[in-house]
């Protein structure tokens, strides 16, 4: 990391697992073991092939979805603390990659 970002760390990800059941007795692995930090003024982007956790990982950061353990800190906020949910989701959003869905309406709109 450049030594401008250190101390500016706005998401800090610590050993994030999230599991989804598969019947009864199957369990998913959707993200394990993540690790990383995300810096304010830092551009950061997400890839890896289909089934990979990015969207798992976003519904995470934006407290639509809790982690099955570790830890997700949003400006100081824990993502685990009911009380700082809501505090995080004002500080998130999403924007999903899809078809417009409101083609008529121009940018102005």
């Amino acid at each position: 990391v450049s030594p401008e970002f250190h101390g500016k760390e706005a998401i800090r990800i610590r050993n994030l697992k999230k599991e989804y059941r598969k019947g009864k007795r199957e369990k998913v692995e959707a993200l394990k073991g993540l690790v990383f930090d995300i810096y304010e003024g830092q551009i950061t982007a997400l890839l890896g092939h289909s089934g990979a956790g990015k969207t798992t990982l976003l519904n995470m950061l934006s407290g639509l979805s809790l982690p099955t353990s570790g830890s997700v800190t949003i400006y100081n906020h824990t993502l685990s603390k009911m009380a700082d949910l809501e505090s995080i989701s004002k500080l998130t959003g999403v924007c999903p990659q899809s078809n417009v869905q409101f083609g008529f309406l121009t940018v102005k709109e």
